[in-house]
């Protein structure tokens, strides 16, 4: 692994990453420090689940209450980049939104069910209906109002 690049000073740290990270427990890294750099403190993955073709409708139209599924694919930069806002949405909406995962390229059926033609498509369903989507990228804070709009309906 490369230097870590301290952009914001100009110039580049005599340190990798893992001489950084090696002293620290691996449950214990986050990435969300104010200078964008790793800083300690308890980090929970994510509440979000995997749903596919076969448990969808278990899993997401059956369900009472607000749920948010994340269409992506692996291959997909703009996936990778909200699959983390989703992740750490899914902690804060803990018992107010389920957040389930579907990957497009195993799960053919719910995609098409739903038109789903562009990833990320970010689905809401309240009480197993669609009530919204967002297509493409959307940062934090917009995600954040959606999720807030959505759960208080």
């Amino acid at each position: 692994m490369g230097s870590l690049s301290l952009k914001m000073m100009g110039w580049r740290s005599a340190f990798t990453a893992k001489e950084i990270t090696a002293d620290v427990p691996r449950g214990k890294l986050t990435d969300e420090a104010p200078w964008g750099i790793l800083r300690l403190g308890d980090y929970k993955m994510s509440n979000a689940v995997e749903v596919n073709d076969s448990d969808f409708e278990v899993q997401i139209e059956q369900h009472k209450g607000l749920a948010v599924v994340d269409f992506w694919a692996t291959w997909c930069a703009p996936c990778r980049m909200v699959g983390p806002v989703l992740d750490q949405l899914a902690i804060e909406y803990e018992g107010k939104a389920k957040v389930a995962k579907v990957d497009v390229d195993v799960n053919i059926k719910t995609m098409t069910k739903f038109n789903v033609r562009s990833i990320p498509a970010i689905l809401f369903f309240k009480d197993g209906k669609l009530v919204d989507q967002v297509i493409g990228f959307m940062g934090k804070p917009a995600l954040a109002e959606k999720f807030r709009q959505h759960a208080a309906a």
